[in-house]
């Protein structure tokens, strides 16, 4: 089974923590997807390292540019495409 995680809301950093945490303890693969105000968790580098164990980690292109335009984003940029190429492969999606 594959998971991916949508994060879309900026106060869902506790979940976030929990849900790769968990992931890892029982060697779970998932994915992550940041779009919407949910980018602006990529500026914490506690979920930076969190994320890391993630299969692949996007971030929404367009998002990042809205809140961090002059800043490198720190993952994978991407696009609601590869959103769509993401769900497409998992068996289960997490939205947050």
């Amino acid at each position: 089974m594959k998971i991916l995680i949508v994060i879309a809301n900026p106060k869902s950093a506790e979940a976030l923590l929990g849900f790769c945490g968990a992931c890892s303890r029982a060697q779970q693969s998932y994915l992550c997807f940041f779009t919407g105000d949910g980018v602006k968790l990529l500026s914490d580098n506690t979920i930076i390292d969190a994320i890391k164990t993630a299969e692949r980690n996007v971030a929404c292109e367009y998002s990042w540019g809205k809140y961090f335009k002059s800043q490198e984003i720190p993952i994978e940029q991407g696009s609601q495409t590869d959103h769509s190429s993401m769900i497409s492969m998992v068996d289960r999606v997490i939205s947050l």
